[in-house]
């Protein structure tokens, strides 16, 4: 006989060979395992939610810093353009 015959036939055995309380248990003991593993797959994906969260935040957080950076260096220029112009004006020297 096969090998692979002789496992099957003693997998076909064990299975017939199991009482209605084993297979309860059996059947319980999965019920359970399936609860702890959704708990942590819950567990995982909210972390995983608030990481992605406060990627969001620190990505709008730099968003925020470049446009005020921009401004900044336009008002700067603006200022710089003002000073140069009134610099003859006011008798003052000022090079650049």
């Amino acid at each position: 006989m096969p090998f692979w015959l002789a496992i099957a036939g003693a997998r076909e055995h064990n299975l017939r060979a199991m009482s209605d309380d084993q297979f309860t248990k059996l059947f319980t003991y999965m019920q359970d395992f399936r609860r702890e593993m959704d708990a942590r797959f819950a567990a995982i994906e909210h972390n995983i939610d608030r990481i992605y969260s406060l990627l969001d935040a620190v990505i709008k957080q730099q968003e925020i810093e470049e446009q005020e950076r921009l401004a900044i260096n336009n008002q700067l220029s603006r200022h710089e353009q003002w000073i140069v112009r009134a610099a003859p004006v006011v008798r003052i020297g000022y090079k650049d």
